[in-house]
């Protein structure tokens, strides 16, 4: 995921608490909106009432401009407020939370254009799909806040209200549970068994490099 540009934001917050801008506050909006929302829908299952939550984090934002500045960490606070409004919501809407999946990450498991294998990493998406789902609740946070969103294991630490160590910790399960769920499949699959030494190692590159 592409990163937000530090030196842009903190040009965006000035204008905004400084001198009431608007177009900057749409900017900021447009830059975290989705990746909100996506995050938001960790916890909440229904888009609708997740587009509620991440528009009232956003009016409460511009309500409280002015001591924009003094915010250390615009990316962080931004994700703290979204998941307390989204824990609120889950107290007067829902019984649980439910976890969905961003598909974009499992693009990254395309090796070949080609029709029959096409069809083969598409199966493999769908089972990592499923093994996603079937990570504890926490773990699957870790893995979506570094590995989608692509923050710091000490923002998500933040976020969470964990520490980096258990970041870590919470990734590494969840990779290694991950692994476990496709070994079946890799073994029935001779065209992706070929690639299983590729595959392990971009889970170990792409999960496990120090953010």
């Amino acid at each position: 995921m592409e990163k937000v540009d530090q030196k842009q934001i903190s040009s965006l917050l000035s204008k905004i608490s400084n001198d009431d801008d608007q177009k900057s506050f749409e900017t900021l909006f447009k830059l975290y909106f989705e990746k909100l929302l996506n995050f938001s829908r960790n916890y909440i299952s229904q888009k609708e009432l997740a587009e509620e939550i991440v528009s009232d984090v956003f009016v409460k934002l511009w309500k409280n401009r002015k001591n924009l500045t003094e915010i250390k960490s615009i990316h962080t606070y931004l994700y703290i407020a979204t998941k307390n409004q989204s824990l609120n919501a889950i107290d007067k809407y829902q019984k649980r939370p439910v976890f969905s999946i961003d598909k974009s990450f499992y693009n990254k498991f395309h090796f070949s254009s080609d029709p029959g294998s096409a069809l083969e990493y598409k199966e493999l998406q769908t089972l990592l799909n499923a093994a996603v789902e079937k990570l504890p609740f926490q773990s699957k946070m870790v893995f979506k806040l570094v590995k989608e969103d692509g923050l710091k294991y000490k923002e998500v630490a933040n976020i969470l209200d964990i520490s980096p160590r258990t970041v870590e910790t919470h990734l590494v399960r969840a990779v290694k549970k991950l692994e476990v769920s496709l070994e079946d499949y890799l073994s029935k699959k001779k065209k992706l068994r070929k690639h299983g030494q590729i595959i392990s190692i971009i889970f170990f590159i792409f999960f496990l490099l120090p953010l």
